[in-house]
């Protein structure tokens, strides 16, 4: 089976970053969109508020700095480098400093007041909100009754907490057999596949009627859904 509309949404995880740059860099989402691809970012907040992009609740991986995201503020981040090995790029991007090369942004931590603060920064764009925290995403429906949100689950009880809730669903791609899909097909709720990254895998949630796939290797995403009869967006 495919998706009845024969569309899927292709998402560059945390921008087209594999191999190439740090991620959730600027770097990483500017390559993703000269190659034709909306961004998947991860946000928390700053000391000062600020929505700060990064995938951690620490910067030790992925950055130049140690410790926790939150305590520093905006300015004191710009001081250290988004890193991948030994190479250093630019600083942890601020949401609005990349805001136009996304079309999905989660939010990490549970947090009514970052919710209103993304929604803020990225108002006017074309963009989706999703998270694994359920209050985030009904202070999303409040805040904006029309923006596009999608619970985040990993396992068959937050499925379940999504159907029961009229939430669109993007589930770990590994969850996703023959029993779960024709749940989700059945509660007539669109879905999407996270993090898949090889073709059998691709092949199997677009054989399961996906609507989205977010990935660290977009190009093979789209490359296989095109000869799947797929068009991609």
């Amino acid at each position: 089976m495919v998706a009845s509309n024969n569309v899927v949404s292709i998402y560059a995880h945390r921008g087209f970053w594999f191999g190439r740059f740090p991620e959730n860099s600027r770097e990483a989402f500017a390559y993703a969109t000269q190659q034709g691809f909306r961004s998947e970012c991860d946000v928390w907040m700053s000391a000062d508020g600020q929505p700060i992009v990064m995938h951690d609740e620490t910067l030790d991986r992925t950055t130049t700095g140690t410790g926790p995201v939150v305590e520093y503020s905006m300015s004191q981040l710009q001081r250290f480098k988004c890193r991948i090995g030994k190479q250093e790029f630019s600083p942890p991007p601020v949401l609005s400093e990349v805001a136009d090369d996304l079309g999905l942004v989660e939010i990490k931590p549970a947090s009514v007041e970052l919710v209103k603060t993304v929604i803020r920064t990225m108002v006017s764009r074309k963009w989706m909100l999703q998270s694994f925290d359920a209050a985030n995403i009904r202070a999303a429906e409040q805040i904006d009754p029309e923006l596009p949100i999608a619970f985040l689950v990993e396992d068959e009880a937050g499925i379940r907490i999504g159907i029961d809730d009229g939430w669109r669903i993007h589930l770990d791609h590994a969850l996703l057999d023959n029993r779960l899909a024709k749940i989700l097909r059945d509660a007539d709720l669109p879905f999407g596949a996270w993090t898949v990254n090889t073709e059998p895998d691709i092949k199997r949630v677009l054989d399961h009627g996906v609507s989205a796939i977010i990935s660290d290797h977009p190009d093979l995403v789209r490359k296989v859904a095109q000869q799947l009869g797929f068009a991609c967006q």
